[in-house]
């Protein structure tokens, strides 16, 4: 299994704490670290994993699109 696949993994144990978390500290948003990677160039990169209220925040994706003005 690649790296990156391992440290997305994550994501799934992480998830349901970090909502938790979010929603009984009535804040906005909350983020994580789930690891890094280092690219075939020698980059290093850290793959995050972050939930947020704020539509402001929210990133085009391929769910439904949301009008919240």
């Amino acid at each position: 299994m690649s790296g990156a696949i391992e440290v997305a993994q994550r994501a799934e144990a992480e998830i349901e704490e970090l909502l938790t978390d979010m929603f009984e500290g009535k804040h906005e948003d909350n983020e994580i670290s789930l690891g890094f990677l280092t690219c075939m160039n020698g980059e290093v990169v850290q793959v995050q994993l972050k939930v947020t209220s704020n539509p402001g925040d929210f990133l085009d994706g391929d769910g439904p699109d949301y009008d919240f003005e």
